[in-house]
């Protein structure tokens, strides 16, 4: 069975774009293998700071993700993952979570732009679990990297990382946007647009590590309405240029 890839936040179209209510879900087509991350997105909003849960959490529920992976059991497994994505968040916002592998079972703290020691310094602080791997893994740019997505209906898209291009605007507010470009054209406001809205969310949180909590909102458009922006391989250096740590 294909394996889903959800997230909790909604990717918003520009003003005065009208934003349809369908969803999409990101699949890898054929692959039972948890051998690609399971991505999480979870709000920093209203989260309580706690002290080093998280290891806790997850050591307790080792066995269960173990099960949930062999079994090629998703519900479970998103369940457990969703459940220390939460946790992760609220005591380091910065970082995010994946979770991939089989002999052995991997887990990796993945940084958002400027966090990269931050994550090497948490995973410093883990607890040796029989048949697991800790470690810190660093978001990249993979060229040939294919994101595929279906919706409900069957409705189906693939996109190349290398058709895409990236520009981080500057924060107003506080809250910056990035654009996307896609050297294709399609309609950014039809009956598929949930199909593209899905895709520039995947590949936020396969770049930059994670949903920042000062970006407001991710568009992706033709390039022939954008025109040339930067290669998407520098994202990661333009949202540090024009935005920063995020650090207080």
């Amino acid at each position: 069975m294909p394996r889903e890839f959800r997230a909790t936040r909604e990717i918003q179209q520009p003003d005065g774009f009208e934003v349809s209510d369908k969803r999409a879900r990101h699949v890898n087509p054929g692959v039972v293998e948890y051998d690609k991350p399971l991505w999480h997105a979870v709000s920093t909003e209203e989260q309580t700071p706690m002290s080093n849960s998280f290891w806790t959490l997850f050591a307790g529920k080792a066995t269960a993700l173990e099960s949930a992976i062999a079994d090629d059991d998703a519900e479970t497994l998103v369940e457990i993952t969703d459940e220390l994505a939460r946790v992760l968040v609220a005591e380091n916002p910065q970082l995010n979570l994946n979770i991939g592998g089989r002999d052995p079972f991997r887990m990796s703290i993945l940084p958002l732009p400027g966090a990269e020691r931050l994550a090497y310094q948490f995973v410093g602080s883990a607890p040796r679990i029989v048949n697991w791997e800790i470690l810190a893994g660093m978001p990249e740019y993979v060229p040939l990297e294919i994101v595929h997505v279906i919706d409900e209906h069957g409705l189906s898209l693939e996109i190349r990382h290398d058709q895409l291009d990236a520009k981080v605007l500057p924060p107003k507010d506080g809250l910056a946007t990035i654009v996307l470009s896609l050297d294709l054209e399609f309609d950014a406001t039809g009956p598929e647009s949930h199909l593209y809205n899905a895709v520039a969310e995947n590949v936020i949180f396969t770049v930059l590590g994670g949903w920042p909590h000062e970006l407001s909102k991710v568009v992706l458009l033709p390039r022939g309405q954008t025109g040339p922006l930067l290669s998407l391989e520098t994202l990661r250096n333009q949202w540090l240029r024009v935005v920063g740590t995020g650090k207080p």
